[in-house]
Parts: structure tokens; C-alpha cells; sequence
């Protein structure tokens, strides 16, 4: 069942295709809404941007597992920071949901090699999951040397990054964080890094992968 194309759209239809209770409210139907009414379908506004009824015509509630959304890596998604790579550099990552199948995933580790650029996005690779799955996201590091590495795995909700795990290793090697998104997180879409430095000086041979998480 579909709202209509054209004219008039009712709350009560509203309610009708995406459900809902009364009393009725518009903020219940945004995209990132905690409700999840509309989680899903395409072409409805997240909170804070502009929405009015126009933008439900011809929409109806998305069933299974939407089509995966690139994070737009602006604002409180753009990482800082990022040194030399001739001697430690992250070759890339992965990131499953072992909660879930059927979602989107990603792996490009050996993608990276020495001398690449000290930070990356890669908006195109991302990762689904739901408020509640366990994902897990794995950073590699390679070396020319046997020197300490400080690998880092990092999620951003929409308030920043903060840290999922974290390992020191002689050589580089794997950092395997495994994480729970929180439940009432917000269907949107966020991101994950993957950080490596060299342990002893703290920013100076550091380097970032960025990619995208889409909560529905």
C-alpha cells in the first residue's frame, strides 16, 4: 500500500501505510526518527532538515533490507589528523553484522600500501546494521619495519568519534573491535575509521580510513 502521487496526504493515511498512534505527529515520521516508521524509505527527510507531506507522495513502508546509504563525510564526520606512511599505514579494513544476513558489508584490507595518502574515505564501502546488532570491524596495519603500532577502531553516531578498541602490536597485524550499536540508536547514516600511529610519537606517521555505517 502506497500513499497517493498527487493532492491532498492525510496524517490518518500516513499512519495507515508507515503506522503509528494517536495523537499524531509529524516528527514521528522523519527517516533517523527513533519511532523507525519510515525507516528505510527513500526520499524522506532526516530530522533537522525541511519536511513537509510532499515528500510522502507515492511512498510506502520499506519491507527487508533497504538499499545501502553512503555517509556524506562532512561535519562532525571528517576526521583530522594524518602524518607519513612510508613506514606504518593501514592496508584497510573490514566490517560484518553478526547479527544479521543479508546486509551490506565490506573489506578492502590490502587495498593500502606504503606512501599512500595519510587519510581516506571511502563512502561507497559501507556497513548495515540495526539499533542492536553486533557488528564487527576490523582494522590491519602493515609495517617496514618491526616498530610498535597504536591500531585504533573508532565509531561516529552523530556526536563524534569515540573509541571501540584499541591494541598496541610490534609489527602491525590485526585490530579486531567487536561492538553492539546501541538500541534507540536512530536509523541514519554514520561512520566508522580505522587509525593506526606509530606508538611513540603520537600523530607524526598516523594513518585514517573512513567508511560508512547505515543504521535502518
Amino acid at each position: 500500500m502506497a500513499l497517493p502521487t498527487s493532492g491532498a496526504i492525510k496524517f490518518t493515511q500516513m499512519q495507515t501505510v508507515f503506522g503509528g498512534a494517536n495523537p499524531i505527529s509529524f516528527s514521528e515520521y522523519y527517516l533517523n526518527a527513533t519511532t523507525g516508521y519510515t525507516s528505510g524509505t527513500a526520499g524522506i527527510p532526516n530530522i533537522g532538515t525541511k519536511i513537509s507531506l510532499s515528500n510522502f507522495y507515492g511512498k510506502s513502508k520499506a519491507t527487508g533490507v533497504p538499499t545501502p546509504v553512503q555517509t556524506n563525510f562532512v561535519g562532525t564526520y571528517v576526521l583530522s589528523g594524518n602524518g607519513n606512511t612510508s613506514y606504518e599505514w593501514v592496508t584497510g579494513c573490514s566490517g560484518t553484522n553478526s547479527s544479521r544476513t543479508g546486509v551490506s558489508t565490506f573489506n578492502n584490507i590490502g587495498s593500502q600500501g606504503q606512501n599512500r595518502a595519510g587519510l581516506i574515505y571511502y563512502p561507497n564501502l559501507i556497513l548495515q546494521a540495526r539499533a542492536g546488532d553486533t557488528i564487527v570491524f576490523t582494522v590491519n596495519v602493515g609495517t617496514a619495519y618491526g616498530d610498535m603500532e597504536n591500531i585504533q577502531a573508532y565509531v561516529n553516531l552523530g556526536a563524534g568519534y569515540f573509541s571501540i578498541g584499541n591494541v598496541v602490536l610490534s609489527g602491525g597485524g590485526n585490530l579486531t573491535a567487536t561492538y553492539v550499536i546501541p538500541s534507540g540508536t536512530p536509523a541514519g547514516n554514520y561512520a566508522l575509521a580505522g587509525i593506526n600511529d606509530y606508538y611513540y610519537t603520537g600523530g607524526s606517521y598516523k594513518s585514517i580510513n573512513g567508511y560508512s555505517l547505515h543504521i535502518y
